[in-house]
This record gives structure tokens, C-alpha cells and sequence, in this order.
């Protein structure tokens, strides 16, 4: 694809108007609430000129500038400006985010031509920016940007078209967020947390999870509006160096020293962390780069000659070292690096991790964070009465929060029948199923040619006696298995080498296919599902030797748990072959909510996009998969690297359909689907032109790579669940058991945008927490669907995963997307820290991974 196709194809293809929908995008069917309300209050707007300037900070005389000032630091160097240049500046009223922007309501008088206007400014005595004399001198640049008023808005809302006034929103979300930063908040991105008010929770490896609140201003059909949800983050308290890295290694006594994984752990997890210096009467703040060596061994040149750094601090300061085997907290000073010991060192408090926690800090956190609805509204209407705009000189005079916004439209549509082999149907109730008894739609032929590779110390007999299990719990449903072959348990000892796994498979595949001449699967018993042998089984089975494998984890073998097996059946039944289908979800009885399309050959794509985390340089990998039959039951897919890391249009589209339209021609004798509806996750407001235009076109060449005449009809949905919309039934006969909404609770008024078309609904029942509608946007509709169509079809896909008898949050084709391009990650190795072995690990510079063995491409291998 050329840079002039892509160019041209983002000018053409913006995105659809909601004017532009049927009935303007509201939907009528379903049963309305009467209690419903948001986590929106509405704003008052004043016509108040602002006047925003951009903002250059940097610090003179600096050798080697850095990149980025802390906030903490450039807050403190602006507040000194406007104290220190009262005379030059004619207004003390500002807002600043902190970092590029400052805002006012009154002209500040720079130049008479209005040129840029330069500050020095030092520190003030009573500064306590980290690391810095309180003697720093600073330049202070202010730029003239713009004059915007906060009725530009407004306007934009009355109308629903034109160019969103961002600027606008920005500036505004800088007073309302402003208020709390000048009375002691720490922030990040849109969130702000309040240390008086944090409910601190302890969790492992020395830190404290803070409740705070998300905060975004943004237009709706209601007007403008304010977003309030809470968020939690993870904060470190303070505590002495050695109390931290107690905490972090969970160990109470380190007297016996460290080994070369628990240092590199502190480095990793210190890392960026500030503290203050104990040994000596003179405390100062420095940031930790790294934690290496230790006390008694590293030398330092002293007085002419090379001394231990144990050494130096007792002759130095006459501070004995008591823990002179300890790795040191190494900083950088200067030109050269300073050690200080973990017991002379007392960790800052109130400092954010901004690395994501591990997965046992994940799951505390989860805990933590799963506040039921009715405490949750409660927690936010507080904290939205305490946002203390009316208290602010600024704020005031620009902006006031009004009352919560109510959502009369809310409706709960029907959930479809959902149907099983013999024609027997059952209607699912709170987004779940019982199935006793009941037979599979299709079960492929019996799974007969199977092995186990056992990589536990379980023991023959005890997997013997599970399958026997599994045979009977599948036999109930109509899935037929053989028994397993004693000679076919494959017992390896697990050693982290994906050599050593891969010669173990090869050898039992090659044991199956000896004995039954084909390989249906292979299934691993594990002692745990880790990243590391589950990433390492898949790449093995999906890209070596092309056999399907299905994870079974030792508790899982021991425990025989009928509803676990019943799962492990619905597991195998989906990709285990190419013809098994668990249950289909009926079309509405309702002619009126059956789409045109269904009537003809007709695909659902679902296509994802997981980047690496924070500081990675790993892959980015996209996930494209395809429905092959009426019923959207049976799915195939594809895997691809992106062309860049972080890169979210996915540009091999082109390359990765006209292999899924292959295997949908092969299924539908020979036709081609006439209509191609796209379900896209993760697309970001501010990049969604730029990929709609970018995948459509990539989706047509596709097509004509297959056919040159093939043009069939498009429609493209983006789905995101990345946002912090609620809702709330007050009255608690219309919510489930949790009182949160019903699953098919369907939202497409008040809080919506005004210019798109897209609504919110609910798929599934939460079972902690409060549940999270999913948003669904049209950009682009060839389909012409009604309201009603589209949010019947988007609540029947929630009803088709085939992983259990429950309806999931959001699409069933973005769900197994986001499962292959996870198993794309699995191929490249995973994240950086992912604890792969670096000769299998994903570099970031590659532009390719391993590729799905033929043998199993036509399958839902994923599932």
C-alpha cells in the first residue's frame, strides 16, 4: 500500500455522522428502564475567553538537558515565575497541566509585538524539587497559542458536525484537573488521587493500592458533561531502603545476601524511584537507576587510593555498613555513578509505579479495584461534590458542575435462543445457559488418535483416570472419544528449553501417528498455567509440529471437576477439526431485526491489535479473524507482525483475507460472501479516520486480490471497552443479583456522542465488580443497518463464544481475535520480560514470526 493510496483513502472515508443513520441512530426495541442513571453530571459553560500559552522550561547551565523536567519540578518553577515577575505578568490567576500549557482568562502582557517572552526564574528557598540546589536558575518561555472559548462547544454539540473543538476540551480539562493539583493531588494522565482520601490497601512487594477518580469533560447529546469513574493505582510508601526490598522479595531476614535473580528483581522494581540520602546530616533527594554490586567489594578512589564502599562510609561519615553484602542503590551524578547502601537510604512516599505490577499484584489489584454498584455510585457522587470547582477563583468563572445525567433511553433487549443438536433450544437468563443433557450443534468425528505429554510429576493411573472422566462428561453432550493409550503418556521433565519440548513433542507425535496414523491433539499437563511453558507448548504445537494442543493444568487433572471438564469438552469441540460448533444463537423472531444481509453469504471480521507494555520494544501483533458460516458459529484466522512497534492500522489485512475467504468458499460451496462486516478493537477516537481509511482499503484490495470483479458491501465497527462509561439501576428489579444492568442493556442516547454513530451495551453479567458496558461505533456503512439490527446482532455474537454457555462483554470475533494476536505474541517470544529464552524471544526489529503450520490453519486452533 502506497503512502498516496493511504493518503487518499483517509481523506475520502471520514468517519459516519450519526445524522447520517437511520432514525439518527436510535434504536426502539427492548424493555426500557425507569432508574437508570450515568456517571456523567452535567457542566455549565461560561462565555469566557481562555487564552492558552504554550510553555518551554528549561534549566540553565545544564550540561546535558533532560528530556523531560519532573512535573513536580516545572509546577514549582511556574509558580516561582509568577511570584518573582509579579511586575511582567499581570494576572496570578493560571492553570498549568504541568508540562507545555498554561491557561488564563486574562491577556498576559508579553511584547508589544507579541513575541515569545522569556523568564529567568530560581528556585524558591522553600523548593523541593528532587535532585536539584535550591540556587537553580531556569528559563521560562511563554508562546502566544490561541484564543478559544469554551461556547465553541457548545456549538459543535447543537450542530454534530464539523471539527471537534479539542482544544477546547483540553483546556477545560486542565482547569477542572488544576483545582486538585494546587491542593496536594498527585495526577497521571486524566486520573487524580488524593493522598488524604486514598483508602490505602497494602498489597505485595512493598506497595499500597490509592482509590482515586478519572476525570474528562466531552461532549454529548446531553451537552457538555463531565466523566467521573474511579481509579486505582499502585503507590510506594515511605519505608526505608531495606524495608522495600524485604517487601519486594518477600523475605524478612536478607543477612544471607542475594543471588543474581533477586538483585536484578530490586533493580527492576527500584528503578526510577526517589529517596533521600540518611547517612549524613545533609539530606538529598536522588532517583535510583539501578541496583548492582555490594559494600564490601566495590572500590572507590579515596585520599589517592582505592577503598570498599563499606569502608569509605565508616571512615567517611563513621557509618558502619550492617549489611555489607546487599546490592547498593546506584545513581547518577554528573559524568559518573554514586553507590549508597539500602539501610542509609528512606524511600520517598507517595510515589506512582508506573510499571504495570506482577501478576500477584494484578490479582490483589483486582480485588481491590471490584467496588459493587451501589457503593460505587455512592463513592462517586462524593467525589464528585467534592471536585471543588465553585471554590476556585479560576475555575468558577469558566465552568460548574450540574446534576447527574439520568438515562431515560436505557432499554434491555431480548437475549436470543440459543440452540443445540436434535433442534433442542434454551433460553439463556442473566447472560448464562444450563446445558445438562444437552448435545452439540456438530461434533466433528471422534477424537481417536491423541497423546499426553505430562511435563508434572503426576502420575500414569491419576491422568488415566481423568480422561476416563472427560469420556464421560463428553459422551453426555454428544462429543466421542477414544479411550486414551497407556503407552501414549509421555512423561518430560520440564527445563525451560523449548529444544528440550520441542524434542518431547516431536517424539509423541510421531508415537500417535505411528499407532493411528494422525494426530487429532496433544494434550500437556502442567504444573501451572506460567507464561513460559504455555507460550513455549503453542509456538511448539501451532508452528513445528502442527498439531492442536490443549493446556491442562496439574489441579485441573487432579481435582476432575464435572463443570471444568465440561468446559475442557466445549474447548476441544471448537477446534479440535473443522466442523464442531457448540451452540448457535438464533435469529430474533422478529423479522424486522433480521438483517438483509443474513439472507445471502455473508462474514464477520473481528481484528485486534496487542502492543508490547510500557518501555518494551517487543512486536506489536494483529489478530484478523473470519466467520465461515450463517450462523457466525465457526471462525477461521490469521496472525501478523506489525510493520512498526505500536503501529495500530493494520496494513496486511490485504495479505491475510484472501486465505480466510479461501476457507469460507470452501465451506459455502464454492460462494463468497456478499456482504463483510468489520468489528475492530482497540482504535483510539484520535486515530480512527486514519485506520478506517487505511483497513477498508486494505479489505478491498483483499478482496480483488482474490477476484478483480469481487466488491462486496462494508461496514466497520469500532469496539472498545477502554473507556470509563457506567451506568446504574437504582431500582434493583430492573439490575441482576449485583445490581448491575441486565445482560442486552442497551444504551444510545444522553451521554453519546453527538456527532457519532455508536451506542453502549451490555453482553454479559459481571461476577464481581460493577460491570462495564461495551461501546460499539459505525464509521462506515455500506449494510444500511436500522439501530435496532445492529444492536440485536452485536448482543446475538455476544451469545456465540464457544468456550462456555455464557454470553461474553463484547463480539465473539473480537474475543478471538484478541486471542490470536496473543498467540502471535506467544510466537515472538512474548514481552522482553516475559522470561523466555532469549534465543526465541522477539527482538522488535524482526518483521516476522513463526507461521501457523498448515495442518491446523483451517481450524479454530485458538480457541
Amino acid at each position: 500500500m502506497t503512502q498516496m493510496e493511504i493518503d487518499s483513502a483517509v481523506a475520502v472515508l471520514k468517519s459516519m455522522n450519526r445524522l447520517d443513520a437511520i432514525d439518527n441512530g436510535h434504536g426502539r426495541e427492548g424493555r426500557r428502564l425507569r432508574s437508570a442513571v450515568s456517571n456523567f453530571w452535567g457542566l455549565s459553560l461560561a462565555p469566557r475567553d481562555l487564552h492558552v500559552y504554550g510553555v518551554d522550561i528549561k534549566e540553565v547551565d545544564k550540561p546535558r538537558p533532560e528530556k523531560r523536567l519532573p512535573e513536580t519540578l516545572t509546577r514549582q518553577v511556574v509558580k516561582d515565575m509568577f511570584a518573582q515577575n509579579r511586575g511582567n505578568l499581570n494576572t496570578g490567576l493560571y492553570c498549568f497541566d504541568g508540562a507545555t500549557t498554561l491557561i488564563t482568562v486574562a491577556s498576559l502582557v508579553l511584547d508589544s509585538d507579541g513575541a515569545d517572552l522569556a523568564e529567568e526564574v530560581e528556585l524558591s528557598a522553600d523548593s523541593t524539587a528532587p535532585g536539584r540546589d535550591r540556587e537553580a536558575k531556569f528559563i521560562v518561555t511563554l508562546r502566544p497559542a490561541s484564543v478559544r472559548n469554551p461556547h465553541e462547544l457548545l456549538t459543535y454539540i447543537q450542530n454534530r458536525r464539523g471539527e471537534v473543538p479539542a482544544d477546547v476540551i483540553q483546556a477545560l480539562d486542565i482547569i477542572a484537573k488544576d483545582v486538585k493539583v494546587r491542593k496536594g493531588c498527585i495526577t497521571t494522565a486524566r486520573s487524580i488521587f488524593d493522598p488524604k482520601t486514598s483508602n490505602a490497601a497494602e498489597i505485595f512487594g512493598g506497595f499500597h493500592i490509592w482509590r482515586g477518580w478519572y476525570q474528562s469533560i466531552r461532549p454529548s447529546l446531553e451537552g457538555a458533561v463531565i466523566n467521573v469513574d474511579l481509579a486505582f493505582s499502585a503507590f510506594l510508601p515511605q519505608q526505608s531502603g531495606l524495608q522495600f526490598a524485604s517487601k519486594i522479595l518477600g523475605r524478612t531476614d536478607l543477612r544471607g545476601g542475594l543471588n543474581t535473580a533477586d538483585v536484578n528483581k530490586l533493580s527492576k522494581e527500584m528503578k526510577n524511584f526517589r529517596f533521600v540520602s540518611t547517612h549524613s546530616d545533609v539530606k538529598r533527594t536522588y532517583v535510583i537507576n539501578k541496583v548492582q554490586g555490594v559494600a564490601d567489594r566495590i572500590s572507590i578512589e579515596m585520599d589517592g587510593r582505592n577503598i570498599t564502599i563499606a569502608d569509605y562510609f565508616l571512615q567517611r561519615y563513621k557509618k558502619r555498613i550492617n549489611y555489607p553484602q546487599l546490592p547498593l542503590a546506584v545513581v547518577k551524578t554528573g559524568r559518573g555513578f554514586s553507590h549508597f547502601p539500602l539501610e542509609y537510604i528512606e524511600m520517598e512516599g507517595n510515589q506512582r509505579r508506573k510499571s504495570l505490577v506482577t501478576p500477584r499484584q494484578a490479582q490483589e489489584v483486582i480485588r481491590i479495584a471490584a467496588v459493587r454498584p451501589q457503593p460505587r455510585l455512592n463513592q462517586l457522587r462524593e467525589i464528585t461534590r467534592n471536585l471543588g470547582l465553585q471554590n476556585d477563583e479560576l475555575a468558577r468563572q469558566v465552568l460548574a458542575v450540574g446534576d447527574q445525567v439520568k438515562v431515560p433511553g436505557a432499554r434491555v433487549l431480548q437475549p436470543p435462543v440459543v440452540g443445540y443438536g436434535q433442534n433442542r433450544t434454551v433460553q439463556p437468563r442473566d447472560g448464562g445457559w444450563n446445558i445438562k443433557s444437552m448435545p452439540l450443534v456438530a461434533a466433528p468425528d471422534p477424537v481417536r488418535s491423541y497423546g499426553v505429554l505430562n511435563l508434572t510429576r503426576m502420575p500414569s493411573d491419576a491422568i488415566a483416570s481423568f480422561f476416563r472422566r472427560l469420556m464421560e462428561i463428553g459422551r453426555g453432550s454428544g462429543y466421542q472419544m477414544a479411550p486414551l493409550q497407556s503407552q501414549l503418556i509421555s512423561h518430560a521433565a520440564y527445563t525451560g528449553s523449548q529444544s528440550q519440548l520441542e524434542h518431547a513433542f516431536t517424539r509423541l507425535h510421531g508415537a500417535v501417528l505411528q499407532r493411528f496414523k494422525a494426530c487429532q491433539v496433544i494434550f500437556v499437563i502442567i504444573d501451572k498455567k506460567a507464561p513460559d511453558p504455555y507460550q513455549k507448548i503453542k509456538v511448539v504445537g501451532d508452528t513445528v509440529v502442527g498439531v492442536v494442543t490443549q493446556c491442562l493444568t496439574a489441579k485441573t487433572v487432579q481435582k476432575m471437576d464435572p463443570t471444568t471438564l465440561a468446559n475442557v469438552v466445549l474447548k476441544l469441540n471448537g477446534k479440535v477439526g473443522s466442523g464442531g460448533k457448540n451452540h448457535i444463537a438464533h435469529l430474533p423472531s422478529n423479522p424486522n431485526l433480521v438483517n438483509a444481509f443474513e439472507k445471502r453469504p455473508f462474514m464477520i471480521l473481528g481484528a485486534d491489535v496487542t502492543h508490547p507494555g510500557p518501555g518494551s520494544e517487543a512486536k506489536s501483533i494483529a489478530g484478523l479473524c473470519a466467520s465461515i458460516d450463517r450462523n457466525m458459529s465457526r471462525y477461521v484466522g490469521d496472525v501478523r507482525v506489525q510493520l512498526e512497534v505500536r503501529q495500530e492500522p493494520i496494513l496486511t489485512i490485504s495479505e491475510m483475507l484472501p486465505r480466510l475467504l479461501g476457507f469460507f468458499r470452501n465451506s459455502q460451496r464454492n460462494m463468497l460472501p456478499e456482504t463483510i462486516i468489520m468489528f475492530r478493537d482497540g482504535v483510539a477516537e484520535n486515530q480512527q479516520d486514519a485506520v478506517l481509511g487505511q483497513e477498508l482499503t486494505e479489505i478491498r484490495k483483499g478482496c480483488r486480490a482474490l477476484d478483480p470483479t469481487y466488491n462486496p458491501k462494508l461496514s466497520y465497527i469500532i469496539v472498545n471497552k477502554r473507556h470509563h462509561t457506567r451506568f446504574f439501576v437504582q431500582d434493583r428489579t430492573e439490575g441482576d443479583r449485583n445490581s448491575n444492568p441486565l445482560p442486552g442493556t442497551t444504551v444510545d442516547t444522553n451521554v453519546c456522542n453527538p456527532e457519532f454513530y455508536e451506542f453502549y451495551q451490555y453482553g454479559a453479567f459481571a461476577l464481581q465488580g460493577s460491570a462495564k458496558p461495551t461501546l460499539y461505533r459505525v464509521l462506515y456503512d455500506e449494510c444500511r443497518f436500522t439501530p435496532d439490527q445492529l444492536q440485536n446482532l452485536t448482543f446475538r455474537l455476544a451469545h456465540a463464544y464457544s468456550r462456555c454457555t455464557r454470553s461474553v462483554s463484547l463480539v465473539t470475533p473480537v474475543y478471538y481475535a484478541h486471542h490470536l494476536a496473543s498467540r502471535g505474541r506467544c510466537y515472538a517470544g512474548g514481552d522482553e520480560d516475559s522470561g523466555s529464552d532469549p534465543s526465541t524471544r522477539g527482538t522488535g526489529s524482526s518483521l516476522s514470526i513463526p507461521t501457523v503450520h498448515q495442518n491446523i490453519r483451517a481450524s479454530s486452533f485458538w480457541i
